[in-house]
């Protein structure tokens, strides 16, 4: 059973309340998910919800499953926690299929953030860090924001210095991403095997990310980008200031970052891991 998200065992699958990293539940205590209305602020979907969880762990669902595959460290640590109904995890990350990635090491100075316009997506954090860069007479880069969601009217009519490009997808998506100086992860919610981050770093670019969830697995601080403190404002604004002031450290960090998803997250690399699993199975190792 692969597991991409948190639906299938946690009922707070996002992992959020009131906009915070909330594990409450601690893989078995899902009243919280009632208490706290997790689902939609729904009594009603959140009691359904916390009773699915429930029903599965009275009745051992899980025991009949051999394997869990997880693409994160991160992830297959938060399943696996307070319960005896998932013992056996598999870690094996996402895959990319690098031939659709050609990595481009030019730089036409703006700074990227690409996903959902939403609070658990941090990019409010990125918006102010990026205003209280002081770049001390250099030249400053651009910022551009790439997606939408429900904050999207919000943001543009908060900041209208910053240049929101809307959903991009496909080719024109690779371009944006290619020309980028940095992208920009600041995520306040838990990612699990980022596909921002993989496709950021297929491209030949450094990735600036949260140091929560499964992001310092992909990101190595000081050697394919930087790590930062979750939502800190001035942490952030040091870590860009650091890359946008030296075009030499981009490349040298873009580099690092393509060789380490040819090395770690390829499609090879990914189905070797799996058929070896398979391979496991079919042996009857995991029985």
């Amino acid at each position: 059973l692969t597991l991409h998200d948190y639906k299938l065992i946690c009922p707070a699958y996002l992992m959020l309340r009131n906009g915070k990293i909330c594990n409450l539940c601690g893989g078995k205590h899902f009243w919280h998910a009632v208490a706290e209305r997790c689902q939609d602020a729904s009594f009603s979907k959140s009691a359904l919800l916390a009773f699915e969880a429930y029903w599965h762990k009275w009745f051992k669902s899980y025991n009949n499953i051999d394997i869990f595959i997880s693409p994160s460290r991160f992830l297959a640590k938060l399943v696996s926690q307070n319960r005896d109904d998932v013992k056996k995890v598999v870690i094996i990350p996402n895959g990319i299929e690098l031939a659709n990635f050609d990595p481009s090491y030019k730089d036409h100075a703006y700074i990227l953030f690409l996903g959902r316009l939403t609070s658990q997506k941090g990019v409010e954090t990125l918006l102010k860090a990026y205003e209280s860069m002081n770049m001390d007479g250099t030249q400053k880069l651009n910022l551009k924001i790439v997606g939408d969601g429900p904050l999207l009217d919000i943001l543009k009519r908060k900041y209208n210095n910053i240049e929101f490009m809307g959903k991009k997808v496909g080719d024109e998506l690779k371009e944006i991403i290619g020309n980028s100086s940095f992208v920009v992860v600041p995520s306040k919610g838990y990612e699990n095997c980022s596909m921002s981050v993989l496709e950021s770093m297929a491209m030949g670019k450094p990735v600036i990310a949260s140091n929560i969830g499964g992001l310092p697995e992909q990101v190595e601080d000081w050697k394919t980008g930087f790590l930062f403190e979750m939502g800190n404002v001035e942490d952030l604004a040091h870590k860009m200031k650091l890359l946008a002031q030296d075009r030499e450290l981009r490349v040298k960090m873009g580099m690092a970052g393509r060789k380490k998803v040819e090395k770690e997250y390829s499609f090879d690399v990914h189905g070797q891991k799996l058929l070896a699993l398979y391979e496991k199975l079919m042996a009857g190792e995991y029985s």
